[in-house]
């Protein structure tokens, strides 16, 4: 459940957000392709540094703060992009960015530290591999299907949240050390 949000988060913030800013909000985001490609930029740089900080302070807080913020800010930077200007797109996207990479950054040493090493690569193939085929793949259907059916263009950013939040939730019930940092 830890990995939902790292799946549809990206599909929905990486993948269907230039449809969103040039198909969905009115006025259109000129350049939302330049948007996208500036943060995607943004979180190749940051990732990691995300894991650093969470070789330092735990993969656990880095986790649960990303996806906290995720929480908190998700609709509000929704409601400010919908002013289909390029710099409420940009400045908008570059924080969700900081966000997804505290997700990106620890997550693949999270997922190692909590596998037994006999059972590692089966643990990990299998919840990455579901996880991303039911929330992943259908993200950026649901979002526009939500944005269609409530007529609220800013509707997905409560998929997110639900998302993030369920993520939280299975990160804060981390409780066995594995020999790596997951343990605060």
């Amino acid at each position: 459940m830890m990995l939902i949000f790292f799946g549809a988060g990206f599909y929905v913030l990486f993948v269907w957000w230039p449809t969103y800013l040039t198909k969905i909000v009115v006025p259109h985001v000129p350049h939302a392709l330049l948007v996208n490609t500036i943060s995607m930029l943004v979180l190749m740089i940051l990732i990691p540094f995300a894991g650093l900080l969470s070789d330092l302070i735990g993969r656990k807080t880095v986790l649960a703060t990303a996806l906290l913020g995720m929480v908190i800010v998700a609709y509000p930077l929704f409601r400010w992009v919908d002013h289909g200007t390029f710099s409420s797109a940009l400045i908008s996207q570059l924080i969700f960015t900081v966000f997804m990479s505290g997700v990106f950054g620890p997550m693949p040493a999270t997922l190692v530290e909590m596998f037994p090493t006999r059972i590692r690569v089966s643990g990990i193939g299998m919840s990455y591999n579901v996880m991303q085929a039911i929330f992943s793949g259908p993200a950026p259907l649901i979002c526009t299907w939500i944005v269609s059916r409530t007529g609220d263009i800013t509707a997905p950013a409560y998929y997110l949240i639900a998302m993030a939040f369920v993520s939280l939730i299975a990160t804060l019930t981390i409780r066995k050390k594995l020999g790596g940092n997951l343990e605060d």
